[in-house]
């Protein structure tokens, strides 16, 4: 989800303001959304083997105890990570 919100907010800031026409999108930035797809699955592998203890930070704010820390983290951690493979696809693709 938070690659697909990644793509929208770039679709909403784009230059051009043509019709959206999804082939054609496809057919542009395949290779972006593969790299990202891929490396967000090597995150949810490695981050099933590590611990987090949220109740170090939590204890100290009290009212964080009630956010969904976990989801916060991992809607962040992926659309950073299609935001930074993005650019770099997009950088190597210029060369």
């Amino acid at each position: 989800m938070a690659i697909a919100a990644s793509f929208l907010v770039k679709f909403s800031c784009r230059k051009s303001k043509t019709d959206p026409n999804f082939w054609f999108w496809i057919k542009d930035n395949y290779p972006e959304v593969a790299v990202s797809v891929l490396f967000m699955l090597i995150l949810l592998i490695i981050g099933r083997e590590i611990e987090f203890d949220a109740d170090a930070i939590t204890a100290k704010i009290p009212y964080v105890k009630a956010l969904p820390l976990d989801l916060i983290f991992a809607a962040l951690a992926g659309y950073y990570n299609n935001v930074l493979w993005y650019a770099v696809v997009k950088k190597l693709k210029a060369k």
